[in-house]
């Protein structure tokens, strides 16, 4: 049935009070004024103008359909978007994609329309894209600055460096139930048989200790020697001075840091003697190092003089060092500078000298027999 609005009915109504007053002319004195209503019944009201009347719509003040009984339809996540035409009813969206959510293609929390790198994960902070990392030249999961070998594959554990092998025996330290002790890879890096695990020749059955090498004397573990001292033989001049390194079985020496064999090793300045326990043995000994600083003292020798008789009854003195001396024969004595000679008379068919250098304690005093002429 078709509605028929209120303030239409109020206009004929008016249409035809204003006829009858043409037609019909009361007197001056005699005219009623005529009042009219202009509002509409609660019956037939619509004040959301959804052409639902008010009586009729539970939400009388909000445009709605008949559907929802003059309510408008439901919007459940609040986006704009009426659930009868969201796509998404219960994810907040937008007009682009239907009142669905703006998707997040690498999942990084950035949506795509604001993603700089839409497919790769990465920082709200970076646009969407990821800080890439230094680079990873061994590509072991390292960077090459916190890596101690950029250039070799190795876990992190081990600083990015490939485990050791210290014993070469194709099984890594980290694997190796015997690293120091060369083994098979089959026995988890030890001798097959029998183990011998300090490598000392003493099977780890026999021996006492068996991570310390030893003796087969002393059941595998250290044998405790005496460390004899070497003897420095400091001798006038330098070509004679020397260190001899004594044999001792057990003890190796070194002279100036460098292994040395014993014997004697020819030294000058300052020398550095050290002991060291061989393979298998410990020093029992307080005293392990010693020191000595050679003298560059010169040699004596015997001193240069010449006497000759060059003529008769005559001797002739020539002292060739730079040091005063005197002949003695018999009772005289005959002093004679350095670099200088003299000549005496000497009434005797032979004599026996003696040339004695003053403060001169290297050079040897010389003896001799001369025939006078």
């Amino acid at each position: 049935m078709r509605r028929i609005s209120p303030y239409r009915g109020i206009a004929l109504a008016l249409l035809s009070a204003c006829s009858l007053l043409l037609a019909y002319p009361a007197p001056a004195a005699a005219v009623t004024p005529l009042t009219f209503s202009s509002t509409p019944s609660l019956a037939e009201g619509d004040q959301d103008d959804d052409g639902i009347p008010d009586d009729q719509d539970a939400c009388p003040t909000e445009a709605g359909t008949a559907a929802y009984d003059g309510c408008p339809a439901p919007d459940s996540d609040g986006d704009g978007f009426a659930d009868d035409v969201d796509q998404c009813p219960y994810d907040w969206g937008s007009a682009d994609y239907n009142g669905c959510p703006i998707p997040d293609s690498d999942g990084d929390g950035v949506t795509d329309d604001l993603d700089q790198c839409p497919s790769d994960p990465g920082e709200y902070t970076n646009n969407g894209c990821p800080y890439w990392p230094d680079p990873d030249t061994d590509g072991d999961g390292l960077s090459d600055p916190s890596d101690a070998c950029p250039a070799d594959w190795g876990p992190l554990e081990n600083g990015g460096c490939p485990w050791p092998d210290s014993d070469g025996d194709g099984v890594f330290d980290n694997d190796d139930v015997c690293p120091w002790t060369y083994g098979d890879p089959a026995n988890y890096g030890c001798p097959a048989s029998p183990a011998d695990s300090d490598s000392d020749g003493v099977d780890d059955a026999s021996d006492h200790c068996v991570y310390e090498p030893g003796t087969m004397a002393n059941n595998g573990c250290p044998e405790p020697v005496a460390v004899p001292a070497p003897t420095f033989a400091d001798k006038c001049g330098t070509a004679n001075d020397g260190v001899v390194i004594p044999s001792a079985v057990g003890v190796d020496y070194a002279v100036n840091g460098v292994a040395t064999s014993p014997g004697t090793v020819t030294a000058s300045g300052s020398v550095s003697v050290s002991a060291v326990a061989a393979f298998g043995y410990t020093l029992a000994a307080e005293t392990t190092a010693w020191s000595k600083t050679f003298t560059a003292t010169p040699c004596p020798r015997v001193g240069n003089v010449s006497v000759t008789s060059p003529a008769k009854d005559r001797v002739k003195i020539v002292n060739r060092e730079a040091k005063a001396m005197t002949l003695v024969f018999g009772t005289r004595s005959v002093p004679v500078p350095a670099n200088s000679s003299r000549t005496i008379t000497v009434v005797a068919p032979r004599i026996t000298w003696t040339a004695v250098w003053g403060f001169a304690p290297r050079l040897l005093p010389r003896t001799g027999a001369l025939v006078v002429t």
